[in-house]
């Protein structure tokens, strides 16, 4: 309805991602994701090392020790952001000429379900180029993975901590990349197995109740929630997991010899006096206050839209 067009394609989804709207609003999305991640993970590294240490460092003092850094936190997201960006995008090409080249010429239904000779040479040239890809990234994170750390717990200069990151990982690499790659294939199994249990329970509690639409409503409502849950659950472990493990590799590689007495942990309770009246109440109206605006103009712009919507959508046969 909003494109002005009286039929849209399924395609036409591709193109507006493509297109400067599109572009802009895959960068906004993608950078208020990597930085909230970004606050996230430094917060949690910080509750993790502070424990490490002896201290005990509480939520509250962990959102201020991680917003004194924001700055910092942000210029080494975003500089990974544009490294990974810049090292995967000639794969997506070439993965993009290679699906031009051999399967264009019918539909994407039709490959899938008979697997021509084009079909099968472009699934191996893929499975290439993701083995290549791999090769080469897992390296990378591994040699930068302790940017982070470095910039939390030693106030290395944002601009510096990727290559004094490699440096002090120029030994360690090998050790880094298994347990990055251990934590993968743990978190990939646990979403896996969760996504299959939901399923099965969805199977099991769907098919009784076909017979009453009320049954039917509730049961996919359950289910749905269910899934809801398990993928915040999945999300949740990842996070945790992830910023235990870099909090542990930092701490237990030895690098974090000269962060043994951290300087910052000790200024938590009394470095800024304005920020420190802040309290569990205090930051609970605030979230409430941020969530009803954000709900408001959610409102607002929903109700500008015309739910008149006359457009048609073309569909691939069996993907409708």
């Amino acid at each position: 309805a909003l494109s002005g067009r009286d039929i849209l394609a399924d395609e036409d989804i591709l193109f507006f991602a493509i297109s400067p709207i599109g572009i802009a609003a895959i960068i906004i999305v993608g950078a208020v994701s990597v930085g909230t991640l970004a606050f996230e993970q430094s917060a949690l590294m910080t509750i993790v090392f502070g424990v490490a240490r002896g201290r005990h460092i509480g939520i509250r003092q962990a959102l201020l020790f991680t917003a004194a850094r924001a700055l910092p936190i942000l210029h080494v997201a975003g500089k990974l952001i544009w490294l990974f960006l810049l090292i995967t995008t000639p794969f997506l090409v070439t993965a993009g000429l290679v699906y031009r080249a051999l399967l264009t010429e019918f539909d994407i239904n039709y490959y899938l379900h008979e697997r021509p000779p084009e079909f099968l040479l472009a699934v191996g040239v893929g499975a290439i180029l993701v083995l290549v890809w791999l090769i080469v990234m897992i390296p990378f994170l591994a040699a930068r993975s302790m940017a982070l750390p470095l910039v939390l717990f030693e106030s290395v200069p944002a601009r510096e901590s990727l290559s004094s990151s490699c440096r002090r990982t120029t030994n360690q690499r090998l050790r880094i990349a298994c347990w990055l790659a251990l934590w993968a294939a743990g978190i990939f199994v646990f979403s896996f197995a969760s996504s299959a249990a939901v399923a099965w329970i969805g199977k099991v509690t769907l098919t009784p109740s076909l017979e009453s639409l009320h049954w039917i409503v509730l049961a996919a409502g359950s289910v749905l929630g269910l899934w809801f849950a398990v993928n915040y659950l999945s999300t949740l472990v990842a996070i945790a997991t992830f910023a235990v493990l870099l909090s542990n590799l930092y701490r237990n590689l030895s690098m974090g010899d000269s962060a043994s007495v951290p300087g910052s942990f000790t200024q938590l309770t009394d470095r800024d006096h304005v920020l420190l009246r802040l309290t569990g109440r205090t930051m609970l109206v605030a979230s409430v206050i941020a969530v009803a605006t954000v709900l408001g103009l959610g409102f607002l712009l929903i109700n500008r839209l015309s739910m008149e919507d006359h457009s048609e959508i073309m569909a691939h046969r069996g993907a409708s």
